[in-house]
């Protein structure tokens, strides 16, 4: 880490913000192909770098999730044994942990647990999201989709535009004392401008946060009553009415033989 130089968000130095931090040590990594075959993930993809593998987010914080500092290697027995997320699962969010086992046992020979049939058969990121820890998904959900933490960047950017218009201020004043008053006006009007633009955007920021924290909660509710799967039936109407008829379409092509439990993406 670096305290002063370096992105406020995470505070790593310049030249641990990729796997360089961790080649320093394991030298054998230090060529890219070495990487690749050790991840299996392509040399521009996310599952490429040493931090979202051995350090993933599980960690969460008061608006979003970070890294753990506690190194560690993927595996879905050390999940059953603490209910904590295992990376694979938190990139391939459509895939159940059976998915994750095979790939580990057939990459890197790790013993294949005893999973249930919701482990089996229902993407993992879906089971945890509904029958699991409910905000805990929330707060992870809304670090991947709201990405932008509009309440540091402004705190961070504040002094920046302040600074930088008294300094014209002083510029002009030095040039002309006749033009000061007006850089002064023009200094308090940008200062205005962005407080305005703030309130605005964390009005917007804070409603699409508990719009989509309301949202999981509702699934969860209808499909896990009391936290366990059951069958239920609800009314396909407004579900139409938002996704148009082509939803009838999508539910036919996905819906197979009786007991299984299908995720349909409307639109998508």
């Amino acid at each position: 880490h670096s305290l002063h130089e370096s992105d406020p968000d995470g505070q790593l130095a310049h030249n641990r913000t990729d796997n360089r931090a961790c080649s320093q040590c394991h030298e054998r990594f230090r060529e890219e192909s070495a990487v690749t075959a050790h991840t299996r993930h392509r040399a521009d993809s996310s599952g490429n770098q040493c931090y979202n593998c051995h350090m993933p987010h599980t960690t969460y914080g008061v608006l979003k999730a970070i890294r753990s500092h506690q190194v560690s290697s993927p595996k879905v027995a050390d999940q059953l044994a603490t209910g904590r997320p295992n990376a694979c699962n938190l990139c391939h969010l459509d895939k159940p942990l059976a998915w994750t086992a095979n790939q580990l046992e057939h990459w890197y020979r790790q013993p294949l647990p005893a999973l249930s049939k919701d482990q089996t058969e229902v993407g993992d990121a879906v089971r945890l999201a509904l029958a699991g820890d409910v905000e805990v998904v929330i707060r992870d959900v809304l670090a991947r989709f709201l990405p932008v933490d509009f309440p540091a960047l402004f705190e961070k950017e504040r002094s920046g535009w302040v600074e930088s218009m008294k300094r014209i201020e002083d510029a002009v004043g030095a040039f002309d004392p006749s033009l000061q008053a007006a850089a002064k006006t023009a200094a308090g009007r940008v200062d205005h401008e962005g407080q305005v633009l703030e309130k605005k955007l964390m009005q917007v920021w804070k409603r699409r946060h508990e719009e989509t924290a309301n949202k999981i909660r509702r699934a969860r509710e209808r499909l896990f009553p009391r936290g366990n799967l059951q069958e239920r039936t609800m009314s396909v109407l407004g579900y139409a009415a938002e996704h148009g008829p082509s939803l009838f379409e999508a539910i036919k092509s996905h819906v197979g033989a009786p007991g299984r439990h299908v995720l349909v993406r409307p639109g998508g």
